[in-house]
């Protein structure tokens, strides 16, 4: 634990030195906010405000992870210290735990400066309704994003076309999540995709219990699918990196491009 502290420190350090990682923090969930609420009338935006306000959080969560976790083992093989981080007596899975945590954490700060321009900027009244209940499944979410970092470090690790990877990720991943709108509106074939991924859930859950309008039910069931999700997503983490530790000793081919 206190290795995977100190990475994290590390971390975010070198993210607060990029400016592609300022942009995806700071300015893109204020876009992502502005245009949805243009899009909006009166009483459309005073009723999904919120919703708004959480999903353009999320997108801005999901970005940092995605984006951070590929140009990290990226700029690690160009550097030439990719071979190290992988043969050094620190498991792989607990460096990349140590960014994909603070590559996740640091994506609150979206979710915050989307509130504060949805509350300033356009004048609306956003309550939570329920406050320790919705920090419950906000931390939640963030372990399960860093899990799906995790993952995304592992198929980075062996693919050398991380650029093209990361802008074919991003978008799908806010249409089947429904960060901006129901997975309800997508086509009934795009459901299944929805159901494995624990964003959905879990932006589920946030919006039940911030509009206060739920039943028990309906959200301890969105609650136990994001944690059996985020189980699984650490499973196959693990057994990624084995594979990966494995393949690299024996091939020795991290490093080439």
């Amino acid at each position: 634990m206190n290795k995977i502290i100190h990475i994290a420190k590390i971390q975010l350090v070198m993210r607060t030195t990029s400016q592609l990682w300022r942009f995806i923090i700071f300015i893109q969930p204020i876009l992502y906010l502005m245009m949805t609420l243009f899009m909006m009338n009166g009483s459309m935006r005073t009723q999904y405000s919120m919703d708004a306000v959480l999903g353009a959080g999320m997108m801005g969560t999901w970005s940092s992870i995605l984006f951070s976790s590929g140009s990290d083992i990226d700029r690690e093989r160009r550097w030439g210290t990719l071979e190290m981080i992988v043969g050094c007596p620190t498991p792989l899975s607990s460096i990349i735990m140590g960014k994909a945590l603070t590559n996740s954490l640091v994506g609150l700060f979206s979710m915050g400066l989307s509130y504060i321009t949805a509350l300033l900027l356009f004048r609306q009244q956003l309550v939570i309704k329920h406050p320790c209940l919705f920090m419950l499944v906000l931390i939640l979410i963030i372990i399960s994003v860093a899990a799906k970092g995790m993952i995304i470090c592992t198929l980075f690790t062996l693919s050398r076309a991380v650029r093209g990877l990361l802008n074919v990720m991003e978008n799908p991943i806010f249409l089947l999540s429904g960060l901006m709108f129901p997975i309800v509106i997508l086509p009934l074939w795009t459901r299944p995709l929805s159901y494995i991924l624990s964003l959905t859930w879990g932006m589920d859950a946030l919006r039940m219990v911030s509009s206060g309008t739920f039943s028990y039910k309906h959200f301890l069931f969105s609650l136990v699918i994001l944690l059996i999700l985020t189980f699984l997503y650490l499973l196959l983490s693990l057994w990624l990196f084995q594979i990966i530790e494995k393949k690299s000793r024996k091939e020795a081919t991290l490093g080439v491009y």
